[in-house]
Parts: structure tokens; sequence; C-alpha cells
């Protein structure tokens, strides 16, 4: 890409970095947790590889003794992309003995998007079915919860919501930075880029409103610009229950709003039924779909649409992306696919969109600001603390992937200039995103950036 194009990109970072979320409202539900964030050496995973001996490549279905924990980990790190696995409690005892230094973090898609959200000025709701004092107490003290009080709805200050007998629920989260080194298998593996590996346990909360409030969500509604929804991987037995509850929970928030658009945040599901019922759900209640460039691939071939799955697979470059999110968003018949992937976004967007291609585009590059001013600093940050990022140029594979893309599609000086394409049914975005080498944690990356890009639009 041409030099005067990159330095009006970067023209537009520095601008994008003004923007605010004061006064935006965001309902996040249902998961909220505790994450317990190991940094593992070099030295503590070696002895995790020396103690279990030969390791499948493939990646278990739970993590329930060393030998499953060493094989997940193996995996993830080799491959360098994000894992998510299934944790049997009755293995946290091992890995509190094993990995002592970790530290507790506000895990959760909603949790995480809710504290973050509100540290940047949002109206900021979290709903969570459990309200465990050690998660609620991780949160930023002026997230809000929302209760019912002699049939009125009132937004209380989170930690003021917690109840005492609420377990909470925790995961474990290895992080991995890239170049570290390992021997297993009689080889040596050299991590390729800076990921993670999550291991679970069940929820045990009910993923919908408490009764005494769901009379009242048209009242939430109209204080609201975007909802996220989040968790529902965790749904098992009685997940028809949900799936129906939420709907009417969806319909509730709409009621005074009809402007409320409805995000949904993709994670893989453990069961197949479950997930097709969700799908399902999520074509009928919901308007914005995020997901990244591995996700996109388990979701295309459960869809049935294999050969995008597959072109991803052997290639994750924009164009090869771009087909997966317009496959899923005429299959979903969503009304934005945003696809997050390292050093550039991809987004499809049905016609006609309620908001402008420029206010999204300026949305993105705000997301891109956050999410590398916490990849940076290892935590939730502050609005003031946007600028930390700003030194970080965007990323070069960002513009190349513009490059790859206007070729592939036939596109001209105009795409490579405003990063949009008229497709006729929709709009194609790819949009280069900053990309620093230097991480102090991955967990959240993904939350932040489709949270701070949605809510950015309204």
């Amino acid at each position: 890409m041409a030099a005067h194009y990159r330095a009006e990109w970067n023209a537009r970072l520095q601008k994008a970095a003004q923007t605010t979320l004061r006064g935006k409202g965001i309902l996040c539900a249902y998961n909220a947790l505790v994450d317990c964030q190991v940094f593992p050496t070099a030295k503590q995973l070696q002895q995790v590889f020396n103690e279990t001996g030969e390791i499948p490549s493939k990646e278990p279905l739970l993590v329930r003794d060393e030998k499953s924990f060493a094989q997940a980990l193996f995996h993830s790190f080799s491959t360098g992309k994000a894992s998510h696995v299934s944790l049997e409690k009755d293995f946290i005892k091992w890995l509190a003995r094993r990995f002592p230094n970790h530290r507790k973090r506000l895990g959760g898609q909603a949790g995480i998007i809710a504290s973050q959200m509100a540290q940047l000025g949002a109206t900021s709701v979290l709903y969570s079915p459990k309200r465990p004092r050690e998660v609620f107490g991780l949160a930023h003290p002026k997230t809000l919860f929302p209760m019912a009080r002699k049939h009125r709805l009132v937004l209380v200050p989170v930690r003021k919501a917690a109840r005492a007998g609420d377990a909470p629920k925790t995961n474990w989260v290895f992080e991995f930075t890239r170049g570290q080194k390992i021997t297993a298998n009689n080889r040596k593996t050299v991590a390729p880029r800076s990921n993670r590996l999550i291991l679970s346990t069940p929820f045990e909360g009910a993923l919908e409103f408490e009764a005494s409030l769901k009379p009242l969500l048209p009242q939430l509604g109209e204080r609201l610009c975007c909802a996220m929804l989040a968790g529902h991987h965790y749904l098992n037995k009685g997940f028809a229950h949900y799936v129906a509850e939420e709907g009417r929970a969806v319909t509730a928030l709409k009621k005074r709003n009809s402007g409320l658009r409805i995000h949904f945040e993709y994670v893989p599901f453990e069961h197949k039924e479950v997930e097709r019922a969700i799908m399902k759900h999520v074509t009928e209640n919901v308007d914005s779909l995020g997901l990244n460039e591995v996700e996109i691939i388990e979701l295309c071939e459960k869809l049935g649409l294999r050969k995008q799955a597959n072109a991803v697979r052997k290639r994750d470059d924009a164009f090869n992306l771009y087909l997966g999110a317009r496959a899923l968003l005429e299959k979903l018949r969503m009304q934005r696919i945003h696809v997050h992937a390292p050093g550039f976004h991809v987004l499809v967007l049905r016609k006609p969109y309620p908001v402008p291609l420029e206010k999204v585009r300026n949305a993105i590059l705000f997301s891109s600001i956050a999410a590398t001013a916490k990849a940076a600093l290892g935590r939730e940050i502050t609005a003031k603390e946007l600028t930390h990022s700003l030194s970080t140029p965007l990323s070069q594979d960002g513009f190349s992937e513009m490059d790859s893309f206007a070729r592939k599609a036939g596109l001209g000086k105009e795409f490579l200039c405003e990063g949009w394409a008229d497709f006729g049914t929709h709009y194609a975005m790819i949009i280069p995103g900053q990309f620093a080498p230097a991480r102090r944690g991955t967990v959240g990356l993904g939350d932040v950036v489709s949270s701070c890009s949605f809510l950015a639009e309204a």
C-alpha cells in the first residue's frame, strides 16, 4: 500500500482516540466469574511435559488429570491458537498447588466487558444470575446491576448487589508468549504467537433474568444503546427453556426502544444440540455477531459451510474471512458480522445499515486502540490511558491484507482509501488494526474489540 494511504489511516487512528463512550448505555449478560491467570515460565512448562511422557497432539475435551492438562497445554502452545477446554473441578487443587503465583482477575465475557465499559465512562449494566462477592468485588465500582425494588427498576453499584451465599465460578487461564520454547515428544517446539489456554469449570447459574426483573425489562431497555449476550456455551440440560426465555427478554428490552441492538459474542459449544438451538435463536433475536479467525472455522463447519471453513483453515487471510463472514451473514440473517484477527478486522454489514460507514470505521479503530492499550498494560484501562497505545502504528500485515483483498475482489484505490466496498446486498469492510508483539495478557482482548466497536457505533 502506498505511503500516503498508510499516513491517512494512521491519522484516522489518532482521531479515533478522541472517541467517547460517555452517556452510552450497555447491558452485559450473563457470565461473570473469576479468572486465575497464570504466566507459566519455560521451566514450569517443561516440568509439566517432563512428568507426563508422550503427549497426543489433539486437543482433549476435558482436563481432569496431569496427562490431559499437558495435552491441552501442548496443543495451545504449539499452534499459537486460543483454546477453551472444560475443566473438572477436582483438578483445581492440583493447579493451585503447582501454580501458586496465579493472579485473580474478573473473567467471563459479560463481566470483562461490563467492567471495562464502566472504566471507559459508559453507563454499564452487568447482569449475572449469580452474584458472588468474590466476582463482583473485582468489577469496576461504577459497574451497575439491575434490581427490582417495590416493582420499580433500580440500578445499583454491582458491589452492593453481591450476595454472600453465591459461590463463584472459577476458570484457569494460561498465557503463552511468542518465542517461548519447550521440548515435548522428543522435539523442540516454539510458541508461534502470544495466546492462551482457558480451562473452564461448569457454570451453575440459570441464564435468565430473575422473575421480579422480567416485567421491568422494557424500562431497562429504554436506558440502553445496545446489549451484549454471552455465556450460552455453558448451557446443557434445559437449554430449550432458556432459549425461549431469552427470546422473550429480548422482545421486552426492545419494547420501548426499537433501535436497541443486540450483539452475541461467539464461543464454541461443547454440545452440538445446544449450539444448533442457540444459533437458531441468534437468527431470530440478535443483530450482530463477533468472533475471531479460529472460531469462524468451527462455526462455519457446524452450520454446514464447509467450503468456507476449509478455505479459512488453509489460509486465514482477509478475503477468506470475508467469504466466511458473508456466508454467516446470509445463513444467520444477521445485520452485522465482525471477525477480529491479528492486525486487521473484517466486517460484513447488511444493507441498509443503520450507521454511517465512516462512524463504523472510526469505531473499529477506537476498539483497536483500547485493546492494544489493555494488552500493553495487562489490565482494564481508563479513557485517559487510550493514548498509551497511540505510539503503536497500524499493522503492516493489516495493510497487506487490504492490498490482497483489493486484488482478489477486483477493487481499486477507493477501497484502499476508505476501507469498504459495496457488494450490492452488503458492505464489506477490511480495517487495519494495531498489533503489538509485547503483551501482558490476551484474555478479553476480543471482547474489548467487539464491545468498544459495537457501542462506539451507537
